[in-house]
């Protein structure tokens, strides 16, 4: 098992490393202390019906992760469609590959629950039937260097750290869809502890695809947990209230929910919102979901390349099933953030 500190600086993100590959834009301007996030939206469809692109995409991760020095691995919510054994079955062959080789994180999303059924008709959404607890216990991570601990003993809700060059230390803290207040507040305990600590929030709904946060009128959040956090009280409530918060991932947002989540060609699939948190700090949000393209969205997957010697943050969007990249400028795009 890769130790979370020599992982990043016993040769993976050493000066040395194999330099990035000819497709990402702009290479041979970065200095040698970049390093690329890697991010998995909803995987739901291939856990469903394409699990060898789900095994696809982290595979992809595990052989190129001395290319792209990849520190760390998110996920960004609904692992499975139905919830159903098969599906997680699945999932777990897929994470098999980064088992022993990358540290990642992982979401719950509201696929990932059950329902209660009343007369043929899908009722109320039950926040405690998950199965991820039966194939992706905390127990199964609690000897990794990187596994900072969870809440409840559950991994709905659960924190990771990875280090960068430069002495960087980050936390990804995962939060649960549509936290209840003793989720954000579980959070807030975890990131004073950390005040030495850069940190990403994972959530799986959060941003809607206009580049707002998700909040009164919007579909997404309420209509599952009506009286549970959405976007914009998880901004109020956590977020924007702890200076090392940056960055804000999520999925869950395919199509414009406010015209009955039919698509929206400008928007569908993506989001981003920079906002100020109340120490000054910019607070990058961003939605990526592509799970309504064919084959279950075709493999595409986020790289976010941190170059520290630039202070920026270059997000871009590839698919090892495609192999292509998306190019338009909701899918390519660089964000400012201090590392010096």
């Amino acid at each position: 098992m890769i130790n979370r500190r020599q992982f990043i600086r016993g040769g993976v993100l050493t000066a040395g490393a194999t330099a990035l590959a000819p497709n990402w834009v702009y290479a041979q301007k970065d200095g040698p202390e970049y390093f690329t996030l890697a991010v998995l939206p909803d995987t739901q469809n291939y856990s469903y019906r394409h699990p060898d692109i789900y095994t696809g995409q982290t595979r992809w991760l595990k052989e190129n992760a001395e290319k792209y020095r990849i520190p760390f691995v998110c996920h960004e919510g609904d692992i499975v469609q139905n919830n159903d054994v098969f599906e997680w079955e699945r999932a777990v062959v897929s994470h098999k590959e980064l088992d022993g080789n990358l540290p990642y994180g992982l979401n719950v999303g509201n696929h990932d629950f059950n329902w209660t059924w009343v007369n043929g008709k899908r009722g109320e959404m039950i926040r405690d039937v998950c199965r991820i607890d039966q194939f992706f216990p905390p127990s199964k991570f609690e000897k990794e260097s990187w596994w900072g601990g969870c809440f409840e003993n559950r991994n709905h809700n659960s924190y990771q750290y990875f280090d960068a060059p430069g002495g960087l230390k980050f936390l990804v803290l995962n939060i649960e869809f549509a936290p209840r207040d003793v989720a954000l507040d579980w959070g807030t305990a975890v990131i004073k502890k950390h005040p030495d600590h850069r940190v990403i929030v994972v959530t799986h709904a959060y941003m809607d695809n206009d580049d707002t946060r998700l909040g009164d009128g919007d579909r997404g959040v309420k209509q599952y947990f009506p009286d549970d956090n959405d976007g914009d009280s998880m901004w109020e409530k956590l977020v924007r209230k702890h200076k090392n918060i940056f960055l804000v991932l999520s999925g869950h947002i395919c199509k414009d929910s406010r015209n009955n989540f039919k698509f929206d060609t400008s928007y569908t699939e993506t989001g981003l919102l920079t906002s100020k948190g109340d120490h000054g700090n910019d607070v990058h949000q961003i939605l990526a979901d592509y799970q309504k393209r064919p084959n279950g969205g075709d493999g595409f997957l986020r790289l976010m390349r941190f170059t520290p010697e630039k202070n920026e943050i270059d997000v871009r969007t590839y698919s090892p099933f495609k192999d292509e990249w998306l190019t338009a400028s909701h899918n390519q795009f660089t964000l400012s953030y201090s590392m010096t």
